[in-house]
């Protein structure tokens, strides 16, 4: 909290009004020419005229930081939408945690599907909490769980936005899912297990991740079409307008994403297995490519209880 400073034997020019009340800023006024100490001021301080600083923390700032300071940016405003779901404590089940806001039907269907996830791969997982949300939106990478309200929404009308089925939160080890997803039992398993892997991803290390890179690089250049998920498709076919070698040219953010997205999307449909619809309009990669991310994911063990450890010294 910032001191008020004194106005003792120090002239003063006129205070900003209507900023004495800012909660966030302690703002001393002055009246022109006093030489009267602040806490000797005969009546409650009042601002007279206008002024373009105010003394805060022995800086000037003008009246534009001071609006710049106290607006928390877009990444703030969507990371604090999270409250809206987070729990202290939920309904332990497959060693993940559901809301305890859900409703009993809802909870039958996530323990459904993570009843069914292979021991090895359940066992590689963070304890993690699982919620649900009416409403998920993003606005580039920033998600806003129960969407925008109020002035929030006003600011930002003409940026465009997209909806979205579930979405991950790695370091608050959350997975929140949009409620109307429970209405497709199938699609709910399949977009349940793509976010549980965006949690094993990263426990993979950087000899696993690059292998399965290396998969990907060997797609491109032999002009592989499709994907087994719209996550991963969108972000492939903007590569290809780019770059018919986009890890060497343009090794970035975009890159790296699809990678990852690719990953999930195929780890989510080795993990379906019988349950999966053979004719999903998201199944889209050829059958010889789709052969061989799936010997991929069988090295990788998700069926088995071979340990990350020894398939990192294999591929070493």
């Amino acid at each position: 909290m910032a001191g008020l400073e004194d106005a003792g034997g120090t002239n003063f020019g006129s205070a900003l009004s209507g900023l004495a009340a800012t909660p966030a800023l302690a703002v001393a006024t002055y009246r022109l020419e006093s030489r009267i100490p602040f806490h000797n001021f005969p009546r409650p301080l009042t601002s007279i005229g206008r002024a373009p600083y105010v003394a805060v923390m022995g800086s000037r700032l003008s009246r534009h930081d001071l609006r710049t300071r106290a607006r928390p940016t877009l990444a703030a405003r969507a990371r604090a939408t999270l409250a809206t779901v987070q729990y202290a404590t939920g309904i332990r089940t497959g060693g993940m945690e559901l809301s305890p806001r859900m409703s009993r039907e809802e909870q039958r269907a996530l323990a459904f599907w993570l009843q069914k996830l292979p021991p090895a791969f359940a066992n590689r997982l963070p304890r993690l909490k699982l919620a649900v949300a009416d409403d998920l939106c993003c606005i580039g990478s920033h998600v806003f769980v129960n969407g925008m309200t109020g002035q929030l929404a006003a600011e930002n009308t003409s940026r465009s936005n997209s909806r979205l089925h579930a979405a991950s939160f790695i370091p608050q080890r959350y997975v929140v899912l949009q409620r109307d997803l429970f209405r497709r039992r199938v699609e709910l398993g399949r977009i349940l297990y793509h976010e549980l892997c965006h949690f094993l991803w990263p426990r993979l290390g950087n000899l696993l991740r690059g292998s399965y890179e290396a998969l990907l690089q060997s797609e491109f250049e032999r002009g592989a079409r499709g994907e087994l998920g719209y996550s991963a498709q969108w972000r492939k076919e903007k590569l290809k307008r780019r770059s018919a070698t986009p890890w060497t040219e343009e090794p970035g953010r975009l890159w790296r994403e699809y990678v990852c997205e690719s990953f999930c999307d195929t780890a989510s449909y080795i993990l379906l297995g019988p349950e999966r619809r053979a004719r999903h309009s998201e199944y889209t990669l050829g059958r010889k490519a789709r052969q061989r991310r799936e010997r991929w994911m069988a090295g990788l063990g998700l069926e088995s209880s071979v340990p990350l450890e020894s398939l990192r010294r294999r591929l070493a």
